[in-house]
């Protein structure tokens, strides 16, 4: 069980109802892998000399992993992700060292 502080819970994003409509209209939630989002994944892990990688879709709840690089699980909670924080930015979201980043430490 993840215990998440009152700083790790981001407030939803301002226009979530219009974001999630537009999320389901690409019908890619629950879908099998597809070879284009993949080598997009080993890519970026390989560009990055990252141990993992994953294309990430948020849902309501949820956190569904479109393609995994080096990652068994196919979904995670969304309360108190990094993406869940991401959504809030208009800018790419940057954490250097979430060990000492009073959100996710």
């Amino acid at each position: 069980m993840q215990i998440h502080s009152e700083s790790s819970i981001a407030p939803l994003y301002s226009r979530e109802a219009e974001r999630l409509k537009v999320l389901e209209s690409y019908h890619l939630l629950g879908t099998p892998p597809e070879a284009r989002f993949d080598e997009i994944v080993n890519l970026v892990a390989q560009i990055f000399d990252a141990d993992s990688a994953l294309f990430t879709l948020v849902g309501e709840d949820s956190l569904w992993f479109k393609s995994r690089y080096n990652y068994s699980e196919e979904s995670s909670p969304r309360q108190g992700s990094f993406c869940s924080h991401a959504l809030l930015h208009e800018d790419i979201m940057i954490i250097e060292d979430a060990s000492i980043d009073d959100r996710f430490k």
